[in-house]
């Protein structure tokens, strides 16, 4: 009986070791975990007195398509603690250098910047905070390996060839000829890419023709049978294809169309004038809103995604 009780003693013993452990195994886990959320609340406390700040710049010529960039960027404002800058010259006689731009970045010590550059040699020193540190870079325009950026937000050009291809069709209403504007400066990958992917998209419509010219000349003419449609690749090739219509009294109202690739102020006009009837670009506002996302990434966690490819935006004339 007694050698049962002392046995009795012995499992109760253990028992109550066990169950001791595992209490504090809990309290421990429980008192590293109040510790941890402690530091991690505090880490987003300090987090969320400060103030970010971002600025959005770029040259004249781009300021329609940055306004844009600022309008889809303003809709995060409440969901990240952050004041945005448009630092754009309002007009011509105001340009400022892209250099000048990024040297206000420094003299304004900001958190961040978005960026629209169409030539990335114009730039001979990055802009860099008071400490010495490069501030962040989101860049949309035009891609250069070579400038230090945590992202760039650019074109898909293989999809961005199938959707003008879709969009010349529909211009076109499935029949007719499509003059593509290739000239012989625009050499690069990516535009080839870009041709590459259009040849193969428009090789799937038998009612439509397609050959390549170098630029609008005062001798072509247009077939009143059958509809033409002018394409413009780049915002540089679609300024001169519309200034060359416009120059040389054609009438399209009628007999052909054009269609051009931009969103700068130029562009702009010629489609409000009514000589465009249609622009394909970027959503500029969707890439504002990217940018702010992966500016805030890299804040977070010191990274982004180094490329994004922008949506396609349409953007109709009256007619």
């Amino acid at each position: 009986m007694k050698a049962k009780n002392i046995k009795n003693l012995h499992s109760i013993v253990f028992f109550a070791v066990i169950i001791s452990v595992i209490v504090g195994a809990i309290i421990v886990l429980s008192i590293a975990m109040l510790r941890n959320n402690g530091n991690k609340s505090s880490i987003q406390t300090e987090n969320n007195k400060k103030m970010y700040h971002i600025l959005i710049l770029g040259e004249y010529e781009n300021e329609h398509f940055l306004r844009e960039i600022y309008e889809g960027a303003s809709t995060l404002s409440e969901s990240y603690n952050m004041v945005l800058d448009f630092y754009v010259p309002k007009t011509q006689a105001e340009e400022e250098s892209l250099q000048e731009l990024f040297d206000y970045a420094s003299y304004v010590n900001a958190d961040g910047i978005i960026a629209y550059i169409d030539s990335p040699d114009k730039i001979k020193e990055l802009p860099r905070k008071s400490d010495g540190t490069l501030i962040p870079l989101v860049s949309t325009g035009q891609y250069s390996p070579t400038l230090t950026q945590i992202s760039f937000i650019g074109n898909s050009y293989w999809e961005l060839g199938k959707k003008i291809a879709e969009e010349a069709v529909y211009l076109l209403n499935q029949q007719g000829t499509i003059f593509i504007i290739n000239n012989e400066n625009n050499t690069h990958n990516n535009y080839r890419n870009l041709m590459n992917s259009l040849f193969d998209s428009l090789n799937n419509y038998k009612t439509i023709k397609y050959t390549e010219i170098s630029s609008v000349s005062p001798n072509m003419l247009f077939s009143d049978a059958k509809k033409c449609l002018l394409l413009s690749l780049t915002e540089e090739d679609t300024i001169q294809t519309a200034q060359a219509i416009q120059d040389f009294h054609f009438d399209n109202s009628k007999n052909f169309r054009i269609m051009g690739f931009g969103s700068n102020e130029t562009c702009q006009f010629y489609l409000q004038k009514e000589i465009i009837q249609e622009l394909i670009s970027l959503d500029p506002e969707k890439i504002g809103q990217k940018a702010i996302q992966e500016l805030f990434e890299y804040f977070t966690f010191g990274y982004a995604n180094s490329y994004i490819a922008a949506d396609v935006k349409i953007t109709r004339g009256k007619k």
